[in-house]
């Protein structure tokens, strides 16, 4: 996509740790990232097909992009990889409030080998300051 940014895994992290991809299946493979995407991006591609999963991991939940496919806790990982699937090449956009849930979400998902995962670039309140419509 253009514009969004992206955060390559692996090497070490922050505090120190090793972070490594499994690498991926099913289309994955190489360096897997974590990238962004922006609301008006999101906007654009909500309007135009809907072909990616649309994954809300606030916690608690405090509204919904209109066309949010799921509500699942940001920290429940293996409910988030389940309701992906076992492809892990299939799109999807993880957002929260503001990124403080959906980034390290989207890592872990990331790290454990899914290949096309994206967090909305400020969640849910740069949606909203956008002027997007969030259903309660």
């Amino acid at each position: 996509m253009g514009g969004s940014a992206a955060t390559t895994l692996g090497g070490t992290s922050a505090s120190g740790e090793t972070t490594q991809s499994t690498g991926g299946s099913l289309g994955c493979g190489g360096t897997l990232t974590l990238s962004s995407v922006s609301p008006a991006q999101l906007s654009d591609e909500l309007a135009q097909s809907h072909t990616f999963l649309l994954i809300n991991v606030h916690v608690p939940v405090s509204g919904h992009i209109p066309g949010t496919d799921s509500d699942i806790d940001y920290r429940d990982i293996a409910a988030i990889e389940t309701f992906i699937g076992t492809d892990k090449s299939q799109p999807a956009v993880l957002y929260c409030m503001s990124e403080g849930m959906s980034r390290p979400a989207g890592t872990s998902l990331v790290t454990d080998g899914f290949c096309n995962v994206r967090i909305l670039t400020g969640g849910l309140s740069a949606w909203s300051s956008a002027g997007y419509p969030v259903d309660p």
